[in-house]
């Protein structure tokens, strides 16, 4: 793949899902200290922010892996849970 591809391909998702991503951390600001499994977490922003389970999906995976944002993600026993921190 060529330079421009992923450019382009990373303004694509950046566009897609900005509009999201402050409303998304804004729910896991709210359930502080909570631990959801990577699904449940999928569903609590696709009811809490009116969004699809793939945009959900793509938003979680920039806030976790976002060093400035407290929102993390673990894995126990080959289970991904979501939580702010």
């Amino acid at each position: 793949m060529n330079a421009k591809d992923i450019l382009t391909n990373v303004e694509t998702k950046h566009k897609r899902v900005s509009p999201y991503i402050r409303e998304c951390a804004n729910v896991f600001h709210d359930n502080e200290r909570e631990l959801f499994t990577r699904a449940e977490t999928t569903n609590l922003l696709t009811e809490e922010v009116d969004i699809t389970e793939s945009i959900a999906g793509e938003v979680i995976a920039e806030l976790v892996s976002d060093i400035v944002d407290p929102v993390v993600q673990i894995v126990d026993r080959g289970a991904p849970f979501v939580q702010e921190n």
